[in-house]
């Protein structure tokens, strides 16, 4: 569970979280994938990859995962 605290300015809002060691952990490790990127980064990204999911399903898409190997298929649902 993360809180959160929120300092504004025009255009910018700065945030200070706490997370648990673990989501730190999964944060640097995404940001290491990306070839070390800030871990803001990291959540911009992420914030934005969740909003698009969210916006295709309430449009009623659905996201499908499939293995390029196998073509094997899965519906993704988000939490």
């Amino acid at each position: 569970m993360a809180d959160v605290a929120v300092a504004t300015k025009p255009d910018v809002k700065k945030l200070t979280l706490r997370l648990g060691v673990e989501a730190v952990s999964d944060l640097a490790w995404v940001a290491q994938q990306y070839g070390g990127i800030s871990l803001t980064e990291v959540l911009r990204r992420a914030v934005a990859t969740e909003k698009y999911l969210l916006e295709q399903q309430k449009a009623g898409d659905v996201i499908i995962l499939e293995n390029k190997r196998t073509g094997r298929q899965r519906e993704l649902a988000l939490r």
